[in-house]
């Protein structure tokens, strides 16, 4: 839902996921699931001139079986699966990683703020992470085009909640 999409390739599906390739921990971590979860070894690619890793793998029906349409997010209006949205602890790890992927916190100390911003073009993502932030006991901000955290002790309690994993803000 981040940095990944799903396409339809000749008579299979391409499941790719998008990282920097400064980051080989979170390369390996990725690998590592996706091969835990779909027992496959996926295929990992540098992309040329760029600071872009490739982790990559081919698999008919897989979409249907995560619950994600293929192509354009932004066009499907992708949302975050029920599947996820009904297990509190799924949920936790969805909106880690949707944070992770497109996400930013900053502090302003002249004026006391501190902000978790999740920022996409997708209504319906958009949504369904403002409304997972309520199930979890959060009080988000929603706009057109971001879900925030703006009350800085529940950023901070979010961020020692969900346990970033590689992100560029931590808060003890």
């Amino acid at each position: 839902m981040g940095d990944g999409c799903l396409t339809n390739v000749s008579r299979t599906e391409r499941f790719l996921i998008s990282l920097d390739s400064r980051s080989p921990d979170q390369i390996n971590y990725v690998s590592s699931l996706i091969n835990k979860v779909f027992e496959i070894i996926p295929k990992i690619e540098k992309q040329k001139g760029k600071n872009c890793i490739r982790v990559l793998f081919y698999r008919k029906g897989v979409a249907k079986a995560i619950g994600f349409p293929i192509g354009n997010k932004i066009k499907n209006n992708l949302g975050i699966p029920d599947w996820i949205k009904q297990n509190n602890s799924f949920l936790k790890f969805c909106l880690r990683d949707l944070f992770e992927t497109d996400g930013s916190c900053y502090e302003q100390p002249h004026n006391y703020t501190f902000v978790l911003d999740f920022t996409n073009r997708c209504k319906n993502l958009l949504q369904d992470v403002y409304e997972g932030l309520i199930t979890l006991g959060y009080n988000p901000q929603k706009h057109s085009d971001y879900v925030r955290l703006a009350r800085k002790a529940e950023a901070k309690k979010f961020i020692r909640e969900i346990n970033f994993r590689d992100f560029n803000c931590r808060v003890v």
